[in-house]
Order: C-alpha cells, then structure tokens, then sequence
C-alpha cells in the first residue's frame, strides 16, 4: 500500500514540475464502462459492475490533468448453508483526480487519487424466514479514498483505459468495527483490511 501511494505521489510531482513548451489543451467528454471488484472475504462472491460519467481535461505537451465525477454501480453475494442468501448492489459517486503523461503518441500511464462517497446499498434476500428487501448503509463506510493507477490509449474522439483502484481504508465503518473489536481482536484485525479493490475498463468519447 505505502509503495503505491509513493508512486502516485511521484507520477503527480513529476506531471506538476517537469517543464514543456507545447501549446495549451482543454476538453472533455463522457465515460463510460465496467468494474470488476475483489476483497479478500472469501465469502462474498463479488459480481461485476459498471459506471458512467463525465470528465474534464487540461494540459500541455504531453502533460494533462483530468478530473472526472462518476456514478459507479456493484454488487456481492453472500451465502451461508441453505438459509442465508444476501445480495447487495451499491451505488457510489466517485471523483477521480489523474495526472497523465502520454508518452508513445497515443499511450499514456496514469496516476491519481480517488474519492467515494456511497450513496446507497440496496441489499436483498432470505435470512432464514425473514425476507430482506430494503436500501441500507448500515455497517459500511460511506466516505473512502484510493490511490489509483492506470493506462490506456487516447486517441482523437476516444480515449479507453485500464486502472487500478486500491482504498486505503476498511470498507467497514467505525462503529462496525468496534463492535468487532469487543468480540475479537483478531477478528476486528481481519475486518480492519478488508478492502474492496476495484479494476476498471473505461471508454471516453470527447466533445
């Protein structure tokens, strides 16, 4: 984790201080594309998810930064013998802040930070003889940030990506993992790293 906040740390520095003499860009667009989630509980089943929004670019040279606000959608299966069958769908507001740097005319590496807010969770299923059907955040931590990490190719009307999105935080919130903490300390240890990693594909296309 320390090493990939490092490198975004340097990949920004560099794009914000290395001199160019180019002619100045601004511009924008739309995304849109898929997620594919990973935690490390391996009794959740994660379930592909999907996200659009809208970006804006400005830069110089080979040097650009992107700001972008996204609606990011996911989901999770949860099962415990023949009586417990949870799924859950959440929808998060995301808004990546890149630093790129395009260096083979149309390639370029990328490096950011993101944060997320989490609007809601629609979590559904049996629990025995109680039927779940509700919109709940209830255990789970609405605000988070990531380092991300990425490269795709830009070219002339679209840009396609692929990052690397790793929280720096549980994706518990704090009152969850006291609670844990009271029962078990090793298992509030174990709660306490669970993240939700994220790769995304993504596909722009410029005003």
């Amino acid at each position: 984790m320390r090493k990939i906040s490092h490198i975004v740390l340097a990949t920004c520095f560099l794009a914000l201080v290395q001199p160019n003499v180019y002619a100045q860009s601004v511009g924008g667009g739309i995304k849109i594309g898929a997620n594919i989630a990973k935690v490390t509980n391996e009794d959740l089943k994660i379930m592909p998810g999907g996200h659009f929004g809208f970006f804006m670019r400005a830069g110089a040279g080979n040097y650009r930064f992107q700001g972008e606000v996204l609606l990011t959608t996911g989901g999770s299966n949860y099962k415990e013998g023949d009586d417990v069958r949870i799924s859950n769908i959440t929808f998060n507001l995301d808004v990546p802040l890149m630093f790129n740097y395009k260096f083979v005319k149309v390639l370029f590496a990328e490096a950011g930070m993101q944060p997320s807010y989490l609007i809601t969770n629609y979590k559904f299923g049996t629990e025995g003889n109680r039927i779940i059907d509700e919109f709940t955040v209830e255990g789970l931590r609405r605000v988070n940030f990531a380092p991300v990490l990425g490269f795709g190719v830009d070219l002339q009307k679209v840009t396609i990506g692929l990052r690397f999105v790793y929280p720096v935080t549980s994706m518990y919130d704090k009152e969850t993992l006291d609670d844990i903490r009271r029962f078990s300390e090793e298992l509030y240890k174990e709660y306490k790293k669970e993240k939700q990693t994220q790769t995304m594909l993504t596909f722009g296309f410029k005003f």
